[in-house]
């Protein structure tokens, strides 16, 4: 959870994503949720390119601003951020802390990363849930991703919560 601020201009480079950019989304989005999988925090799901697809795709359709996309000099996505803004963002009800907004996902490309579009991607983000009146920010990460809690952390964000999650079949 993070109380927000208004912040600067958004990067150039980032903007709502397209319906061109969603394959190139729903790829990355795979990657993050197989990398979740080899950490042992997300189940496979069968069929999960599709899966993502449809999840994503209406939301970027929408075109306002809820998918972002950051764009590299050669004209790749190198990475993208999800966020659902208050009212919509299901975690609003299991805080206690409100208007918020969820940072549903954040990837960046390999060939990208520690190089400021992450922090630029959340950034933006951050900015759009303070245009729709949001004053916190609320996000998932897995806690086996050694990436994610210092990256989170650097960004102003604490821990809320955790869920602890076994498998039972098989016991």
């Amino acid at each position: 959870m993070k109380m927000l601020t208004s912040g600067d201009r958004d990067e150039p480079r980032i903007r709502p994503a397209g319906p061109g950019d969603v394959e190139r989304i729903v790829a990355q989005a795979e990657e993050l949720h197989r990398l979740d999988i080899s950490l042992g925090a997300l189940p496979m799901r069968p069929d999960l390119p599709r899966r993502l697809e449809r999840e994503i795709l209406p939301e970027v359709l929408r075109r306002d601003g809820t998918v972002l996309v950051w764009i590299s000099e050669n004209g790749d996505v190198a990475g993208f951020i999800q966020v659902q803004p208050p009212q919509n963002a299901w975690i609003e009800s299991r805080v206690r802390v409100g208007p918020a907004g969820y940072m549903q996902r954040l990837y960046v490309d390999r060939s990208y990363r520690n190089s400021g579009v992450g922090g630029g991607l959340v950034a933006a983000a951050e900015r759009r849930l303070v245009a729709s009146g949001a004053e916190y920010a609320l996000l998932h990460h897995s806690i086996h991703n050694p990436y994610g809690a210092p990256f989170w952390i650097r960004r102003g964000f604490r821990s809320v919560s955790v869920t602890w999650t076994r498998s039972v079949t098989g016991c």
